[in-house]
């Protein structure tokens, strides 16, 4: 098979899927050729349509009887059982497979016996840097009443400053409202929720968000529900 052809197949089905996913890196060519340096022996499955429309595909690794699994994306349920089907037929020549996935991912449910071995990383971590570019930039996705956020932030005194995101998306910084129709949040907290670590109840429940009942309610409305997914290393 021709791999540039396949190869660029890949790289635009990678793209359409991340833009509706939450967190994933965008990769450009200089990013897809790293990936390809870093690990050698690097080996492509993919699974089409009857059309040759891709709609899935996995990028692995055998090595030491050992099959890593550097990349899986599958359009839906039927691509994502092939897939298992092709790295099911290599269990004669390995006798481990590997790989990460995300945790809200549920992924042992896949399986009819998942009895495996399986660790859980907490390595990523998000901090913004300029609040007010990044709430300007943030899909909103719904905004009935004005929103006001009261930012906390001990290393950036810029970001220490009480936000007005408008119903269309227009944030203003503007003078202190009543505190009860505010979010007052730390950076690092904020910075969380922002990409969907957790809901926002679950902030409040702890004391690290503050608000009153109806501006929780708003500004649970307003953020995209989606938990965050991020495979790639620098």
């Amino acid at each position: 098979p021709d791999f540039d052809h396949w190869f660029s197949k890949i790289k635009t089905f990678y793209n359409e899927q991340i833009a509706i996913q939450n967190g994933r890196l965008i990769r450009e060519d200089d990013w897809w050729q790293r990936l390809l340096r870093r690990t050698s022996g690097t080996s492509f499955a993919v699974y089409t349509d009857e059309l040759g429309k891709v709609m899935g595909y996995i990028r692995y690794n055998i090595q030491n009887l050992t099959l890593e699994l550097l990349d899986f994306n599958a359009i839906n349920y039927e691509s994502q059982q092939n897939l298992w089907q092709f790295i099911q037929s290599h269990t004669a020549e390995v006798e481990k497979i590997i790989g990460e996935a995300s945790n809200q991912e549920s992924f042992g449910t896949a399986f009819l016996n998942p009895q495996f071995q399986q660790q859980i990383v907490q390595d990523k971590m998000i901090r913004i840097i300029d609040v007010e570019r990044f709430l300007c930039s943030y899909p909103f996705e719904k905004i009935d009443e004005p929103l006001y956020l009261n930012v906390q932030d001990k290393q950036a005194e810029w970001n220490n400053q009480v936000f007005k995101i408008e119903h269309e998306g227009q944030v203003t910084i503007v003078k202190t409202p009543k505190n009860e129709a505010m979010l007052t949040m730390d950076i690092g907290k904020l910075s969380a929720l922002m990409v969907g670590y957790h809901s926002l109840d679950w902030y409040v429940f702890r004391k690290e968000a503050s608000g009153s009942d109806k501006t929780i309610n708003q500004w649970s409305n307003a953020l995209p529900k989606g938990y965050p997914s991020f495979y790639d290393y620098f």
